[in-house]
C-alpha cells in the first residue's frame, strides 16, 4: 500500500517542467530575467518560455531586445499584477478584431506621447480597483501594472479612451505571459 500511495502521489503531481539547473546554458542566458522566479513558474508556463527561448535565435536583434526588456519588466511584477495582466490580455483577445485594432491604435498613440504627457495622464486616471474587474468595453483606466508594457504601473491610454478596454502593454503584438 505504501508503494501504491507513493505512486498515486507522484502520478497526480503536476508536471513542473525543468528546474533552472536543468536548462542548457543558452536557455539560461535567454531566460535570465526569469531566473529568480523560475521556481514559482508553473509547468505549462515554463514550457511556453522554453518555446520562446527556442525561437529566440531566429529573432532579429530588435525583437530579441524587446523580448529581454519585456521579460525584465514581467519579472518585476507581483503575482497579482501578473494575474491582472493575464486577465486583461484575455479580455482583449475576446474583443472583435475592429475593437482590438482600436485598442492597439490608442496604445500606440499613447506610446508616442512625451514622458511628461504620459505622467500627467497616469496622474489624472487613477487605476481601477483590481478587486472589481470591469467587463470588456467598460473601464475607466488602466489596471494593474501587470502585464509588462502596460504593467506595473501601466501607462494610461490617450484621453478619450476611458470607455475602451485598456491595452495590456502592446495589444497589437500580444506578449506571451508567464507566471
Amino acid at each position: 500500500m505504501l508503494a501504491h500511495g507513493a505512486y498515486a502521489q507522484k502520478a497526480t503531481a503536476p508536471n513542473r517542467g525543468p528546474d533552472w539547473s536543468q536548462l542548457n546554458p543558452d536557455q539560461q542566458k535567454i531566460l535570465a530575467p526569469l531566473k529568480d522566479d523560475w521556481s514559482n513558474i508553473e509547468g505549462p508556463r515554463r514550457q511556453k518560455w522554453l518555446e520562446i527561448a527556442k525561437r529566440y535565435p531566429s529573432m532579429t536583434p530588435e525583437q530579441q531586445g524587446r523580448l529581454q526588456s519585456r521579460m525584465k519588466h514581467w519579472a518585476s511584477l507581483s503575482h497579482d499584477e501578473r494575474a491582472q495582466a493575464r486577465d486583461r490580455y484575455k479580455q482583449i483577445k475576446q474583443l472583435p478584431p475592429e475593437k482590438r485594432a482600436e485598442v492597439s491604435r490608442k496604445w500606440q498613440e499613447y506610446q508616442s506621447l512625451p514622458e511628461e504627457q504620459k505622467e500627467n495622464l497616469r496622474k489624472s486616471h487613477p487605476k481601477r480597483n483590481p478587486a472589481k474587474p470591469q467587463p470588456a468595453g467598460g473601464g475607466n483606466s488602466h489596471t494593474n501594472g501587470s502585464a509588462k508594457p502596460q504593467a506595473a504601473t501601466a501607462a494610461k491610454p490617450p484621453p478619450g479612451s476611458a470607455d475602451k478596454v485598456q491595452a495590456p502593454g502592446n495589444a497589437a503584438k500580444p506578449q506571451p505571459v508567464s507566471n
